[in-house]
């Protein structure tokens, strides 16, 4: 995408020029100032251990 580094998913997901760049613009328009994680586990774990904490669920429909 940006052939600046080897296109894994957490480059893709996180530190991408071109993902971080959108990843700003989404964060920007609702209003969230947020720190990216090194890897898409730590994402992910992150916000498991958020639902956790509140009762809500990110993969809810």
């Amino acid at each position: 995408m940006c052939e600046q580094e080897a296109e894994v998913n957490d480059h893709l997901f996180l530190h991408c020029k071109a993902a971080l760049s959108l990843w700003n613009m989404f964060l920007a328009l609702l209003g969230v100032k947020w720190v990216m994680p090194s890897t898409t586990k730590e994402l992910l774990k992150k916000k498991e251990e958020e639902e956790e904490n509140s009762g809500t669920s990110f993969f809810a429909c």
